[in-house]
């Protein structure tokens, strides 16, 4: 896609360069081979991708708040996952910060809400859950898993604790997460079994509800309204309330919020993403940052809603 400049354009402040040429190049290593030869000057990477440019020095590596949460979606119609309290155990039973450091080298946070950190709508009063088998193991016995015999798979009424974890299968990043939260439950008598498909024949299951577990990422919008991510309204097919998450407080809360101005609907929000944190229906795993390079130009400043957010303002260098 070639674009150019409109020299008729209202605005004093034109951008120094006349032509902007999109390029879809769908493998990452050959974006980073056309970046370090020079033919390219703008793209996004993956965590990995960044390590391997971070030391070029002709290269800019630049890190921005994402608007994104990822985390793990737990089918709560399935017995296993109808009890917050396994549900906490499973939170505080996989280390989202070593998740965070091991794959992300480090270019992402750790939340205790969906909500977006960096919003006014975030309770920071709110801490996320640490990382602690110990207690997760306390709370799940206290729901009736043991482990027979003292050691192997937990039980509860002789069905062994036992589930499949998908995700989509276009995400490498994504499938290695999914290893890691299996190695990670197993430490605490969960066996897991990682399953991944193309985006289109998960998301289908997913919301038809055919599933146990899934790595699940959502971009979140300045309304601050969960309805399609939480409220009963929004279980089915072509909705993403996918664990089929059902609560009455919650509900009415996601409703009356969305009646309120801003300034009186805090309190509320602040509410809900208490509820939130006690039932877990979601394992809030990270909200990431985003990573692009660029070579040859400056003033790019990417927001959360775009990395082209002042694409026209961007300058080539010496200009």
């Amino acid at each position: 896609m070639v674009l150019g400049r409109n020299e008729y354009y209202y605005a004093d402040d034109m951008p120094s360069y006349d032509t902007l040429i999109l390029r879809l190049v769908p493998d990452e290593n050959a974006r980073i081979a056309q970046m370090r030869a020079g033919s390219a000057n703008f793209t996004l990477v993956d965590p990995a991708g960044g390590q391997a440019v971070k030391q070029a020095p002709d290269l800019k590596l630049i890190a921005y708040d994402a608007r994104q949460v990822v985390y793990v979606v737990w089918n709560t119609r399935r017995e296993m996952f109808s009890d917050a309290r396994v549900r906490r155990a499973l939170t505080l039973a996989i280390d989202r910060q070593g998740i965070i450091d091991t794959l992300y080298f480090g270019y992402a946070n750790l939340s205790a809400s969906p909500y977006l950190l960096r919003s006014w709508v975030y309770d920071r009063a709110l801490e996320p859950h640490p990382y602690d088998p110990d207690a997760a193991r306390a709370l799940l016995a206290e729901a009736g898993w043991h482990a027979p015999g003292g050691g192997g798979v937990l039980e509860r009424e002789g069905k062994p604790f036992r589930f499949a974890l998908e995700t989509n299968s276009e995400s490498e990043l994504r499938r290695n997460i999914a290893v890691m939260i299996q190695q990670q439950l197993a430490r605490i008598g969960i066996e897991v079994s990682v399953i991944t498909a193309d985006f289109g024949s998960i998301i289908e299951r997913e919301q038809q509800g055919r599933f146990d577990a899934g790595v699940v990422g959502l971009g979140i919008d300045t309304t601050w309204n969960l309805e399609g991510m939480l409220h009963s309204r929004a279980i089915g097919a072509h909705s993403f309330n996918l664990g089929g998450y059902r609560n009455g407080e919650v509900d009415r809360l996601i409703d009356e919020i969305a009646t309120l101005p801003p300034a009186e609907a805090k309190p509320l929000h602040d509410r809900l993403q208490a509820l939130l944190w006690q039932e877990q229906p979601l394992t809030l795993l990270y909200q990431p940052r985003r990573l692009l390079v660029v070579r040859g130009i400056t003033n790019v400043k990417p927001n959360a809603i775009s990395a082209y957010a002042n694409v026209g303002h961007w300058r080539l260098e010496g200009d």
